[in-house]
């Protein structure tokens, strides 16, 4: 079974306390707006995390399956404090559901490097500093970004059966839609062999490969909002079973494409604060989290030079893990 990272558990559980502190002393009124009015923010932030897919397990080629070790090979691929941009907006469509979207993009950013390791020998991640990582390289990268969320949530009354908390504690469940697409360049491949330490590292400058992973997320939620007079708080905790994942991996040196579509679960969740400056202008703090933990069959073929043509497919598991801290200016109409 997947863990989920500890510093996701971290900021798990400091969203959990920042909305139990807000819970504890809040004051004010409601914090549900059915005037109608629409909320538009723009803001600027941060984004960290990678995407990290390992291959290996059973094979199968036209006439023939094997198997092999899991995982054979491994490439981790950076989000190292990426700069984005971010836009959004929220509105009561009718009494007690509101409607939100957000998002969130980059230009081509560099990100540090692409990690691949690859064991000509049964191992595992924890075991290269074993020596048992036949081949190894690093590659710098560039990344571009863009990020979707839609969601609608209902936000439950005190007068309702089973409901009752004091104003202007508000708590709501919510359905949404979660799209992220990260688009890599590798250049300037560093390779060497960790068995044979002696052997010269192989360099290679340019374009050396491409790697393009499409995150789709329906999830529910579970959502509490707190006022205290002009500044408010609001925490989301989400959960899907339906997370899928679809990457393209482009080895130029090899000429082999890789595509996979996988399917699995995804945590997220986040804290978002607001303080009210006038009735029509407000600042906005938000940090955001994703967990996803994904599996399916990889597709690949050669299409180029002596073996164009040969194709084969291998088990593959995708883990991706970002974090989004932003700040955000808007109005109120």
């Amino acid at each position: 079974m997947n863990r989920i990272p500890r510093g996701s558990v971290a900021v798990l559980s400091l969203l959990l306390a920042s909305f139990a502190a807000s819970a504890a002393g809040a004051s004010g009124s409601s914090v549900l707006d059915k005037t109608g009015r629409i909320n538009l923010w723009v803001g600027t932030g941060i984004l960290d995390g990678g995407v990290t897919y390992r291959i290996g397990g059973h094979v199968t080629e036209p006439g023939d399956s094997f198997d092999v070790a899991f995982p054979i090979s491994e490439l981790n691929w950076q989000l190292s404090k990426i700069p984005i941009n971010t836009a959004g907006a929220g509105f009561f469509a009718i009494d007690q559901l509101e409607i939100s979207a957000r998002a969130s993009w980059s230009g081509s950013e560099r990100t540090g490097v692409v990690k691949d390791s690859d064991w000509t020998t049964p191992g595992s991640p924890q075991n290269m500093q074993g020596n048992l990582v036949g081949i190894y390289s690093e590659s710098d990268s560039t990344v571009k970004v863009l990020e979707g969320d839609a969601s609608a949530c209902y936000w439950f009354e005190d007068k309702e059966p089973g409901f009752n908390f004091e104003e202007p504690f508000h708590f709501g469940f919510a359905l949404g839609y979660l799209y992220q697409s990260f688009s890599w360049n590798a250049s300037n491949l560093d390779q060497w062999y960790p068995y044979y330490p002696d052997v010269p590292h192989e360099k290679i400058a340019g374009l050396v490969g491409t790697y393009e992973a499409v995150i789709r997320v329906p999830y529910a939620a579970l959502e509490g909002k707190a006022q205290f007079d002009k500044f408010s708080v609001t925490g989301t905790l989400g959960y899907s079973p339906l997370a899928v994942v679809e990457d393209r991996d482009d080895h130029l040196l090899r000429t082999i494409l890789a595509t996979t579509r996988n399917e699995g679960y995804a945590l997220k969740g986040g804290l978002q604060t607001r303080y009210d400056i006038t009735k029509c202008l407000f600042l906005g703090l938000r940090g955001d989290f994703l967990v996803l933990f994904a599996e399916g069959k990889e597709n690949d073929i050669v299409y180029s030079g002596a073996n164009a043509g040969q194709t084969w497919t291998i088990d593959h598991k995708v883990e991706s893990t970002n974090y989004t801290l932003s700040a955000d200016i808007g109005l109120c109409f």
